[in-house]
């Protein structure tokens, strides 16, 4: 039978203890700092998909969904973030260097639920907007 990675690192004199999770962390500083999809960062952060859906309220299977989207929504985005115990910044990069941080966007007015959504339709409402979504079939038929 195999013997498992904490049980061999438990062995370890403390200080090659210590040096192995340094470098473990900075391992894993680096994975985040260069992921390139949802799945890296949470793997990266050591949580399981069926540990981010508790957060988000979802199953596992659909955090699994989440993270094979290429569009979400900002607010969905910044859900899931922190349901890894972080927090999301959007940064606009300009051509001279410099950035800009954005606050507020795909924040989640209130406490969300029925009524941001009434907010919402009221806002399209005011706008002219349509207040409902269109269909899947409108969006293919017209898309």
């Amino acid at each position: 039978m195999g013997r498992r990675i904490d049980e061999i690192i438990g062995k370890l004199p403390k200080e090659r203890r210590k040096r192995v999770t340094k470098r473990a962390n900075e391992m894993a500083k680096e994975m985040v700092a260069h992921a390139d999809s949802l799945r890296v960062v949470r793997r990266a952060l050591s949580k399981t998909q069926a540990e981010i859906g508790e957060g988000l309220g979802l199953s596992q299977n659909a955090v699994s969904q989440l993270e094979g989207r290429s569009d979400l929504l900002l607010s969905t985005l910044r859900r899931y973030v922190k349901a890894l115990g972080a927090h999301l910044d959007i940064v606009v990069r300009m051509k001279d260097g410099s950035k800009v941080v954005l606050e507020g966007i795909g924040a989640m007015e209130g406490s969300g639920g029925k009524r941001d959504a009434a907010k919402t339709k009221k806002k399209r409402a005011r706008a002219g907007q349509r207040s409902e979504p269109r269909s899947s079939a409108w969006r293919s038929e017209n898309g």
